[in-house]
């Protein structure tokens, strides 16, 4: 098998329409593990519920978290954090100024800051870059995200792959949402479950025909003969 490393979203992706865990996708992910493959998960959610996902599925314990501003490896206390919270701050600040936001109550986070949807996210980032802010606002299905802009899933990805000494193309994605796209491309090979918009199943090399959870199995058994 050429793949040697799946790195997998998690809302929309391995959870179903009520933010619950596929149990199928779970059992696949956990056992394609111990065949060669590396799953890890490169999430919007916070460290403590990625860390936690991966130790309770027992996988080795690396990871992203925040949309790839938190890098986890071995332990929930040993991270590497790729943004902070100032430019989310100012983001949040000016925001509250011409819209109509409300934060989301998560659990604490390092780099970003969590709002409630739905927020016009364009209409959000035009007003950050009015501001001169450098940090954007991002849609993914469970929250609006405000980042520093130079955090996304894909940067995240390749610090990983150097962590790991995987190289691009032994790496393989799969995701549902825009802010999985830079995922998609750091991989040598990405997946857009069926539950996806268009416009990701156009940047994705495979679409499944199954949705979230059904969908990881169905690409985990295409990488299972990948050449």
């Amino acid at each position: 098998m050429k793949v040697k490393l799946l790195a997998l979203d998690v809302d929309g992706t391995i959870t179903d329409e009520d933010n619950s865990v596929d149990l199928d996708a779970v059992f696949t992910i956990k056992n394609v593990s111990k065949m060669g493959l590396k799953p890890i998960f490169i999430t919007g959610r916070s460290l403590w519920e990625a860390y936690s996902l991966t130790a309770f599925i027992g996988l080795e314990r690396i990871g992203a978290a925040e949309n790839g501003g938190v890098i986890f490896y071995r332990s929930p206390h040993n991270v590497l954090l790729l943004g902070d919270l100032a430019e989310p701050t100012r983001a949040l600040e000016a925001l509250s100024r011409e819209l109509d936001i409300a934060i989301r109550n998560t659990m604490p986070r390092f780099t970003e800051i969590t709002l409630e949807r739905p927020v016009d996210i364009n209409l959000a980032n035009d007003i950050l870059e009015k501001n001169g802010i450098r940090a954007k606002a991002l849609d993914s299905g469970y929250a609006v995200h405000l980042v520093n802009d130079t955090v996304n899933k894909g940067i995240a990805l390749e610090r990983i792959m150097k962590l790991l000494q995987v190289s691009r193309n032994e790496t393989a994605s799969i995701g549902d949402s825009v802010i999985d796209i830079p995922m998609f491309k750091a991989s040598s090979i990405s997946f857009a479950v069926s539950n996806s918009s268009e416009y990701v199943k156009k940047e994705a090399s495979y679409v499944t025909s199954g949705r979230s959870g059904k969908g990881v199995v169905e690409a985990i058994s295409k990488l299972l003969t990948y050449e």
